[in-house]
């Protein structure tokens, strides 16, 4: 009885980590490996409306850091270049990205 309790605990203790490491934001690394300049660089969400603003872009071969609006989460990014070509990226997850190169 007493080994279930302290793996329920054990098990509880855990989630909680889990739940404590995601309570900021996701920030990922986005390097222009295009030979243009990057205009704008935008999170796009899966909830309607919920989008972040464009954010600044990059030079070519510059890298810029992005946050995502959550550390848990399915975003896509969108890409402007200078000549008005757009890239999209979608079903980047939260969890797992860490860096990105725009083509």
């Amino acid at each position: 009885m007493a080994s279930r309790r302290l793996l329920l605990i054990l098990g509880l203790l855990s989630v909680a980590r889990g739940a404590e490491a995601c309570a900021v934001a996701t920030t990922i690394r986005v390097e222009n490996g295009a030979s243009e300049v990057v205009r704008t660089l935008q999170v796009l969400s899966p909830s309607p409306g919920s989008n972040q603003a464009p954010q600044g872009g990059a030079a070519p071969g510059q890298a810029v850091s992005i946050t995502l609006p959550s550390c848990i989460g399915v975003y896509g990014l969108r890409a402007t270049f200078a000549s008005g070509r757009a890239v999209d990226h979608p079903n980047l997850d939260a969890r797992t990205i860490r860096g990105l190169v725009l083509r």
